[in-house]
């Protein structure tokens, strides 16, 4: 799996989990030919090896000749060409078509003034060898001017292609369309490298993708690419819901295993307490193994000094090995592991600085946010004093990891979570599915019945085995054991607020109504700009795009009840992309060189979020996991969390009303304008 990582970029478009482990095994990866396989594998190797040393020199369209164009047609592609002679104009360089006679029709379609993309399976755009192709570039070359990724996400909503492609020759690119929004969501193979290795299973990454079938939809109207969008929802949406019900077990344990260390001297009046606590050191640990994910770039994983002192990778195998051994070496009067975890939260929060390591040997920036704080003052919340001043022992803390990083496969062997595959959004939905639960400490013998908790009256026992509230829940009203021990006097369970031991759903607000009221909320009053930068006199001198980004600066955007920023991160977004597209139309009207280069998406992220972003939340915790959504969402990793900290806050509706009527705004949106969507829940 490892050596996929040289040849193959996956960035939050599909499961790396689905495409190494289950992609084998599907219909579609094993029906190809060895014979056609090996067949295209020499077609392209020959004429990659003819085209190498003379493609770094070709300009965009002498490489699309000779290199571009033939490798479409040694992947079976029916292609036309999409001739603009229009600067300004945005189509897509390719449409790809089911067949050569419907390239052909739509060759004819366009020169009779019709619709050429009308039935393209897919589109695609050619860059010249070596073109960043997440920026524009220097200005050196004929259309420098275009931001590549955010070109195919116009494509992709102005034409009827769910898929487009995007390709300098080198790189080959994969872009969703409704995924397409966020600009850095792909699919990529550098292709040299995966040629190089020879091996024909590494090669099918390619050739299984970009191949005519990969586009061609099925008789329900969905092509294999689909297929793998799906199954990878599918399998992360399965993840955090097994993640979640781990994370309730572990609440569990690592509650537990604060009551019963003995220099803690807790008693159950603290309850509520150790259980906010116990979700704040379990979110630290999600953050960090989120963080340290294939392809996050958040943590330097690849150092050896974090790999070998801090990483929870490394822990997460140091426990599952000693776990699986039988007769583990952690003790719970033990605190090993709470000291290691210490050092790595401490690391994070305070930064690699903090503890006198030079910058060349290893960089993790002050993360400086509420939820890794590891010195807190009276200032801060009581979770954070509790953590600081109490610890678990080693036993109870094993099992705890061993919950977070580890889930049962259908036959019944333990893998690896795969948090590459989760997306922030996941995150916070996990988060808000646990809110309604509460911790309790059994003062006699409780049973499942109907799915709740209840006393075992004398003489009503059934074969017993109490386990810490592991007890299979079988419905209650029709399993003879119904009535056994499920929870022991002096062991810990939670339940909802209804006392039902499991939430019968998730809470969360579906995506595409997010995107939805977003959408209806925040366009008019970008079009609004627009419209007031009409005829904007320092568009001659390119200053468009900044005027424009500074009016969309002085939108303010609130939501009343942000839960884990889901709204917020949407909006960060979306009005990012609104100022890449105002740079995009100055760079094609007036020159790439009349727009700071640095300013790219991730630039715009940041800024919206420090400028236009408010959120309050009655809990704390969702405060924290707020700023760390929308931290993550804007790749602010140099920065610390702590540049968000004035716009999300927590509090009641009086804080909500003095933060709208003292921010100094000229406009102030309310997310949570559409009550009939606001707080959707799904049960199930």
């Amino acid at each position: 799996m490892q050596e996929s990582l040289t040849y193959r970029t996956n960035r939050d478009l599909f499961s790396n989990h689905y495409l190494d482990e289950h992609l084998p095994e599907t219909e579609a990866w094993n029906e190809i030919d060895e014979g056609e396989l090996r067949d295209a594998y020499d077609e392209i190797v020959d004429l990659y090896e003819r085209e190498k040393d003379t493609a770094p020199k070709r300009n965009e369209s002498q490489l699309e000749e000779k290199f571009i164009r033939p490798m479409f047609r040694k992947l079976g592609i029916p292609f036309e060409v999409e001739e603009s002679t229009n600067r300004t104009q945005r189509r897509p360089d390719y449409g790809f078509f089911e067949t050569e006679d419907a390239a052909r029709d739509a060759f004819e379609r366009r020169e009779a003034g019709g619709d050429f993309y009308e039935n393209a399976v897919a589109v695609a755009d050619a860059k010249r060898w070596g073109r960043p192709l997440d920026t524009r570039g220097s200005g050196e070359h004929e259309r420098d001017f275009e931001n590549p990724s955010y070109q195919i996400h116009v494509y992709l909503q102005e034409t009827p292609a769910r898929w487009a492609v995007l390709t300098d020759g080198r790189k080959w690119r994969l872009y969703y369309g409704p995924t397409s929004h966020r600009l850095d969501s792909y699919y990529e193979i550098d292709l040299p490298t995966v040629l190089e290795t020879g091996d024909l299973s590494d090669f099918k990454y390619f050739y299984l993708f970009f191949r005519r079938q990969a586009f061609l939809e099925d008789g329900g109207g969905d092509c294999f690419l689909d297929d793998v969008y799906d199954e990878s929802n599918v399998f992360a949406q399965d993840l955090g819901e097994d993640l979640q019900d781990n994370i309730y077990e572990a609440i569990k344990v690592l509650s537990e295993g604060y009551l019963q260390y003995p220099e803690n001297d807790l008693d159950e009046g603290e309850l509520d307490l150790i259980h906010d606590a116990s979700l704040i050191y379990l979110y630290r640990l999600i953050f960090v193994l989120y963080a340290e994910a294939e392809g996050r770039d958040l943590l330097d994983t690849d150092n050896e000094i974090y790999e070998e002192s801090y990483s929870l990778n490394s822990l997460k195998q140091e426990v599952a090995a000693e776990l699986d051994g039988g007769d583990s070496k952690y003790r719970d009067w033990q605190d090993d592991l709470s000291a290691r975890l210490d050092e790595l939260f401490e690391l994070i929060d305070r930064g690699s600085k903090s503890r006198g390591i030079p910058e060349e040997d290893l960089h993790i920036p002050a993360y400086n946010g509420g939820l890794f704080r590891t010195d807190p003052d009276e200032d801060d919340g009581a979770e954070a004093r509790f953590l600081a001043e109490h610890t678990v022992g080693d036993a109870h803390l094993a099992r705890v990891v061993e919950l977070l990083t580890r889930s049962r496969q259908d036959g019944g062997g333990k893998i690896f979570v795969d948090y590459s595959s989760l997306d922030v959004r996941h995150l916070g939905s996990i988060y808000e599915g646990l809110l309604e639960y509460q911790l309790h400490v059994a003062d006699e013998p409780l049973a499942l019945d109907d799915g709740e908790y209840a006393p075992i009256e004398a003489g009503d026992e059934g074969n017993g085995g109490g386990s810490g509230g592991d007890g299979v829940d079988s419905g209650g009203d029709t399993d003879p054991d119904a009535r056994d021990v499920a929870v022991e006097p002096g062991e810990v369970y939670l339940t909802t607020g209804s006392g039902e031991r499991k939430a019968t759903g998730s809470y969360y607000t579906p995506e595409y109504v997010v995107e939805y009221i977003v959408d209806e909320t925040l366009g008019p009053l970008v079009d609004d700009i627009r419209e007031d930068l009409v005829g904007y006199d320092s568009y001659s001198e390119g200053g468009f795009a900044d005027e424009f980004a500074e009016r969309v600066f002085d939108l303010k955007v609130l939501d009343p009840a942000m839960g884990s920023g889901h709204f917020l991160t949407s909006a960060v977004d979306y009005l990012a992309r609104e100022i890449i597209d105002a740079q995009e139309r100055q760079a094609a009207q007036r020159g790439v060189e009349t727009v700071d280069e640095e300013r790219d998406i991730n630039w715009a992220r940041r800024k919206v979020a420090q400028r236009c972003i408010y959120g309050v939340d009655l809990n704390p915790l969702a405060t924290e996991l707020a700023k760390v959504s929308l931290w993550l969402r804007t790749l602010a990793a140099e920065q610390p969390l702590a540049f968000l900290d004035h716009h999300l806050k927590t509090g009641t509706l009086l804080w909500r009303r003095l933060l709208v009527s003292h921010s100094a705004v000229s406009r102030m949106v309310l997310s949570a304008s559409f009550p009939g969507f606001r707080n959707t829940s799904r049960r199930s």
